[in-house]
């Protein structure tokens, strides 16, 4: 109600599902455990303990695929590992007065991220380009940290993998073209 408060309730709720319908983790982490109705012995469960055990399946979803940061909610931004409600709000303000980041090394230039969160939090938030616009980091719409970028690139030369499906991974906004992912396994599975 907040995000939208101006708007009629009809309408919200018709935002919430086109919404969920893009990014279902972004939108329902937004509903209280109480009112997401995901099965009928949910009312079995304390509440505090279904609340913490949803919390749990959300943060290893995010850590298992990461988060869109230019797109990202305050309330999705908190359950990436190295942020708290601070710096996932001011990582927020920072994208809605400065624009959206057009690399993760621009992370570094939010209030609140040190170096320490920085090295926690780059490889669980992916930048893509909204504008359509290459990235100067393709590498940066992976779950690649970029500690890791060199061997990475290393990595997908040794397979045959060349630099024009690194600029297609980041317009896709990460995940390899499934002809580029058959060399990486037949090189994955070679002696």
């Amino acid at each position: 109600a907040a995000e939208l408060g101006d708007v009629p309730l009809q309408h919200r709720a018709a935002v919430s599902i086109a919404r969920r319908l893009a990014d279902p983790l972004s939108e329902l982490i937004k509903i209280e455990p109480a009112a997401l109705g995901v099965g009928m012995y949910q009312r079995d469960l304390p509440a505090k303990e279904l609340g913490a055990r949803l919390d749990a399946a959300v943060e290893d979803a995010v850590a298992a695929v990461g988060v869109e940061v230019n797109g990202a909610s305050p309330s999705l931004l908190q359950r990436v590992a190295g942020l708290n409600r601070k710096t996932a709000s001011a990582l927020r303000a920072h994208i809605d007065t400065a624009g959206e980041l057009s690399s993760r090394e621009s992370l570094r230039q939010v209030p609140g991220i040190g170096p320490k969160t920085y090295v926690n939090i780059a490889g669980f938030l992916r930048i893509t380009a909204s504008d359509g616009a290459p990235l100067a980091e393709p590498l940066d719409a992976s779950r690649v940290h970029p500690e890791a970028y060199a061997e990475a690139r290393a990595l997908l030369a040794a397979a045959g993998i060349g630099s024009g499906a690194l600029g297609q991974l980041a317009r896709r906004g990460g995940g390899f073209a499934e002809g580029d992912c058959a060399r990486l396994r037949a090189f994955a599975a070679a002696p």
